[in-house]
């Protein structure tokens, strides 16, 4: 059944990739031509196990912003993310390399969401029951992130991820599927009413 579920998860992943590639593109194109910088950003995180891997996105942050953020987490309009990396995080674009992860085997489509090793330690030491959210690979999209947004508190998160760690099935997984879709959808259409 594992085997299965890998093969399907990698299948899905290219279809995917296929499917947004020309979204891809643009917004690679869109990146360099603003920015001059390397459009993709390959950052480490902790996935399942406590484990160190390089997680991908679309570069929406200007250049060398991850040394000066350090242990806190960006707010919207914030200084270090560029324009389009503004439009990109918002509509969740940015997220697209991830599906490069999951073929390689790093993560999920669905599962906790990683973490950057700086939060990794610190969580770990002042939050019971933190390492519980690493019993699984980390994913694309899970139930923290169609129940919350990116602000929700840390102790919140981890209580949405244990609970899906613990009572994952296929039925919550396509609920969690679409929320996700509905939650995109919301976002393009406030985004265009903006424009």
């Amino acid at each position: 059944m594992r085997i299965i579920k890998r093969i399907l998860q990698i299948v899905v992943a290219i279809i995917v990739l296929i499917v947004v590639s020309p979204v891809f593109l643009v917004s690679i194109l869109l990146i360099v031509i603003t920015t001059r910088n390397n459009p993709i950003y390959r950052g480490k995180r902790v996935g399942i196990g406590g484990k160190i891997f390089f997680m991908y996105k679309l570069m929406t942050l200007r250049p060398g912003a991850e040394g000066s953020i350090k242990a806190r987490l960006l707010r919207e309009g914030d200084p270090y993310i560029t324009p389009v990396g503004g439009i990109l995080r918002k509509l969740k674009i940015d997220e697209l390399p991830q599906l490069l992860n999951v073929i390689k085997g790093d993560m999920n489509f669905i599962g906790p969401r990683p973490i950057r090793p700086i939060f990794y330690d610190y969580f770990l030491e002042s939050l019971p029951h933190f390492g519980d959210k690493f019993t699984i690979k980390p994913g694309l999209t899970g139930l923290a992130q169609v129940m919350g947004d990116y602000q929700t508190p840390v102790i919140d998160k981890l209580c949405y991820e244990i609970f899906y760690n613990t009572h994952k099935n296929i039925f919550l997984d396509l609920k969690i599927i679409v929320l996700t879709i509905k939650l995109l959808i919301e976002n393009i259409f406030a985004r265009a009413k903006k424009l």
